[in-house]
């Protein structure tokens, strides 16, 4: 099996895309409120679509690297960078969209009182 062609590219793409995407899309909707400061998460449903897809393309182009049909590897490879796009672009558009929704309460440092305590200067 290391003499394949692809063997080190099948190797590199299955831990960095197969096992590091996954990961970083498995930790966004805690660690991305977080980074840019926002209350809202971008989790949706949805994103199990566009993951299932992105594994889907993965395997297909692990699986035709390894029967060395390449033009089924690229076609599988192209869907692969799109679906990383996708994903990322998901994320985006849900968090926007639940901010707005929201009526624009999305930054961490904005808090909305009722009725506002004043401060009292216990210092004399």
């Amino acid at each position: 099996m290391e003499n394949h062609p692809l063997f080190y590219d099948l190797i590199l793409h299955t831990f960095f895309l197969g096992f590091s995407f996954s990961m970083i899309w498995a930790h966004a909707p805690i660690i991305f409120p977080t980074i840019f400061g926002i209350r809202k998460t971008p989790y949706h449903p949805i994103l199990w679509v566009s993951w299932t897809l992105f594994q889907v393309s993965l395997a297909g182009r692990i699986l035709f690297g390894f029967l060395e049909v390449y033009e089924l590897r690229k076609i599988f490879g192209i869907a692969n960078g799109y679906l990383i796009l996708i994903q990322f672009g998901l994320m985006a558009g849900i968090v926007i969209w639940k901010i707005r929704k929201k009526g624009g309460d999305g930054n961490l440092n904005h808090r909305r009182t009722e009725n506002p305590e004043p401060i009292l200067n216990t210092r004399g």
